[in-house]
């Protein structure tokens, strides 16, 4: 009888033991680093809560819901929310909604509203490290919609970038390279894009729509592309250098094969390929041209 109760109180033992590694292993399964965080954020009160308690690499899903919120990310993560259109980020005040910090070099934010940085100068997005992607998000009622400043090889892609104060992507900088903007709508910002002291961007297959005074400007930067962009209702693009020209000659609006649609374009196309028999002219000092102006807006 004895011997039967030590071999029962042993089993007992040794289930719990094996109980117990078991949740510990599950545990460390779902916070290694370079993980998703699956945690049931159905109930989020703070944004920055769980990027403070995030590891480097996770994947933070944000439900539908508006958060009053200044966002700082300050390591990398995936920040990922779960409909653009009613997943909102408003600091409804003096603040910057997010801020990704230079220790957050690869880092993800999409699927969200961002706007209602109120104060001048403000910006929606405020991009200070490399190899980023912003996408998918709509970007509005902001200073700067997206401002990227002494920041190499973002891809800023797929957002809808509107009715903003000042620029709609301001890239700053001759530290500011080998960015990418494309698929983007850009509408009623003053200009779409403005790059500043920044050179070696890619631009390519965007909408400019009825954006104030100028839907491309380039100040003091070459071997920028611009090329199968959509200008439309824009009073024009703009490449010069007040101080130097030089420093803006060599931006090129074609890739070579094609160039831009710009709804003021007058030229004809007497072969019928869909580009014009005459170069398009940029305004500014910096005697850019697009070889290959479109005929016809792009399907984008």
């Amino acid at each position: 009888m004895k011997k039967m109760l030590v071999i029962g109180i042993t089993i007992f033992l040794i289930l719990i033991l094996f109980s117990g590694c078991t949740d510990n292993n599950t545990n460390k399964s779902s916070s290694q680093n370079g993980g998703t965080n699956n945690n049931d954020n159905s109930e989020v009160s703070s944004i920055q809560g769980l990027i403070d308690a995030a590891s480097e690499g996770d994947t933070i899903n944000i439900p539908s819901g508006t958060y009053n919120e200044h966002i700082i990310i300050n390591k990398t993560i995936h920040l990922i929310g779960e409909d653009k259109e009613t997943t909102i980020i408003d600091p409804d005040g003096d603040m910057i909604p997010i801020t990704i910090d230079h220790l957050a070099d690869g880092s993800t934010v999409s699927g969200f509203t961002i706007k209602n940085s109120k104060s001048y100068s403000e910006k929606g997005i405020y991009i200070k490290s490399d190899n980023c992607e912003i996408s998918n998000n709509i970007v509005t009622k902001n200073d700067y919609a997206i401002y990227v400043y002494m920041a190499q090889d973002n891809t800023i892609k797929n957002n809808q970038i509107l009715d903003n104060m000042n620029s709609g992507v301001m890239i700053r900088v001759c530290e500011s390279g080998g960015n990418i903007i494309s698929n983007n709508y850009f509408s009623e910002n003053s200009p779409g894009i403005y790059l500043s002291d920044s050179s070696n961007n890619d631009i390519y297959e965007n909408t400019f729509d009825s954006n104030y005074g100028v839907g491309v400007r380039i100040s003091c930067g070459d071997g920028n592309k611009i090329y199968r962009n959509n200008f439309q209702s824009n009073d024009k693009a703009e490449s010069t250098c007040s101080y130097d020209p030089s420093l803006s000659e060599n931006n090129n609006w074609d890739n070579g094969i094609q160039g831009n649609y710009w709804n003021d374009y007058t030229g004809a196309d007497s072969n019928g390929d869909g580009k014009g028999d005459t170069s398009h002219t940029i305004p500014g000092d910096a005697n850019n041209i697009d070889r290959y102006p479109l005929i016809e807006p792009l399907d984008l």
